[in-house]
C-alpha cells in the first residue's frame, strides 16, 4: 500500500482525454501505477488521491496554535479575584461549610474561633471535656484573611463582640449557633453573613444589618403581665 506525508487531501479526477506518445503529454505515463494496472485508451476514468501543494501538516497547525496562545497570554489582561471581599466572603462560607461537614461525619461539636483583633481563626473538634485540632492538616495552624479584610463585628446568641475573640458552635446534627458576621475591606465595602442556627443556610448582605428593635407589647397583654405580678 503506497502511503503519503500527513496533510489536507483533495480528490480529483483524472481527464479522460489523454494525449497520446509524439503529440504531447501522456498522463499514463506521468502517473504510477499499481501493481497488475495496465494502461487502456478505453477504461473509465481514475480517481486519484493527491496531496494539494496548498495544505498544513499538523507540525504548522501546531506552531500556528502555540504562537496565537502566547501573544494571547501576553496581551489579555488576566482577571482575577484573589483578595477582594466578595471572594473573601466565598471562601469562608466554604470555610463554614466545611465545619459542618466535619461536626456530622465526625459525630463531634466543631467550634470556630475568630480573632477580631489579629484577623485569623481556627478550628477545634470538642471531643468530651477537652479540644483538640482537627486532623484535617489545613487546620494544623491559624488562618488569616487577607490583610485588606477585618472583620468589624460579631454576634452569635444574641452576644455581640466587637473585639477579642468570638466561638461559633458546629452540632453534630447539622445545626449551628445563631450568628451575624459583619467585615469590610479598605474600599469601604461591606459584606454581611447571615447563619441561621435551625437550617443551617447563609444569607449575604452588601450592608451592615440594621439592628432588631423588639416588638411592642399590646395593651392587653400589659394588663395581664400587670396582674400576674400584682398577686402576692
Amino acid at each position: 500500500m503506497r502511503t503519503f506525508p500527513t496533510g489536507i487531501w483533495i480528490k480529483i479526477e483524472r481527464p479522460s482525454s489523454r494525449w497520446r506518445a509524439g503529440a504531447g503529454w501522456n498522463a499514463d505515463a506521468a502517473l504510477p501505477k499499481r501493481s497488475g494496472e495496465t494502461a487502456c485508451s478505453g477504461a473509465a476514468p481514475r480517481k486519484r488521491w493527491l496531496r494539494s501543494s496548498q495544505g498544513f501538516t499538523y507540525l504548522e497547525l501546531l506552531l500556528v496554535v502555540s504562537l496565537v496562545g502566547m501573544v494571547m497570554a501576553l496581551t489579555v489582561p488576566r482577571i482575577t479575584l484573589g483578595n477582594d471581599l466578595s471572594a473573601t466572603g466565598r471562601k469562608f462560607i466554604g470555610t463554614i461549610r466545611a465545619l459542618q461537614r466535619m461536626a456530622e461525619v465526625g459525630q463531634k461539636p466543631v467550634k470556630l474561633y475568630l480573632d477580631l483583633d489579629r484577623g485569623t481563626y481556627w478550628a477545634m473538634v470538642v471531643d468530651g471535656q477537652q479540644e483538640r485540632r482537627p486532623l484535617d492538616a489545613a487546620w494544623a495552624s491559624s488562618l488569616s484573611f487577607p490583610e485588606k479584610t477585618r472583620v468589624v463585628e460579631v454576634q452569635v446568641r444574641g452576644v455581640t463582640r466587637t473585639y477579642g475573640v468570638a466561638e461559633l458552635l458546629f452540632f453534630p446534627n447539622g445545626r449551628l449557633d445563631p450568628a451575624m458576621i459583619y467585615m469590610t475591606d479598605g474600599d469601604h465595602q461591606a459584606l454581611t453573613l447571615m447563619l441561621d442556627h435551625l437550617t443551617g443556610n447563609i444569607r449575604t448582605l452588601d450592608r451592615r444589618p440594621e439592628p432588631v428593635r423588639p416588638q411592642p407589647i399590646p395593651d392587653r397583654i400589659k394588663v395581664l403581665l400587670q396582674g400576674t405580678s400584682s398577686r402576692p
